[in-house]
């Protein structure tokens, strides 16, 4: 005899609360599941290991749809624009993804502000204030005004 699906739904919701399925469940896990979990991790390795690059880059090119809106031909784009390096510096990427720096205030496309290296990214953080008050400080330092 056969259920509805929305009736199915509510009967293994009910049968999963009682005590013989979580034993039947266990045993299931026990003699199935256990037994070939090394080996399935081994065939997630071994295909990760093969696919490094282009897992890597198809997770770059997802992030940066996701978070900013922009496809991998802007992102490129960008960087030719910036002569293939940091906005800020001459560093360029040496294997590893530059970041898209982004005013925090805005979101998706418009807050893409050009592509960094970590390093330029970290420095420069989420607060442009928080840079503006560096450079004050460094033209006008409070130690000035009371040992000169």
């Amino acid at each position: 005899m056969s259920r509805a699906p929305e009736e199915n739904v509510a009967y293994l919701r009910e049968y999963r609360k009682r005590p013989e399925a979580a034993a039947r469940s266990k045993e299931w896990h026990d003699q199935y599941a256990a037994p070939r979990r090394e080996q399935l991790a081994a065939k997630t390795r071994k295909y990760r290991q093969d696919n490094l690059e282009a897992i890597r880059g198809k997770d770059r090119t997802r992030h940066k749809m996701d978070a900013y809106g922009i496809t991998q031909g802007e992102y490129d784009a960008i960087l030719e624009l910036q002569g293939g390096h940091c906005a800020l510096c001459p560093s360029i990427a040496n294997g590893k993804a530059l970041c898209i720096d982004h005013d925090h205030s805005l979101d998706g496309r418009d807050s893409v502000r050009g592509i960094l290296c970590d390093s330029c990214n970290l420095r420069l953080g989420p607060d442009v204030e928080w840079l503006l008050n560096t450079l004050a400080y460094l033209e006008f330092p409070p130690a000035r005004a009371v040992l000169n």
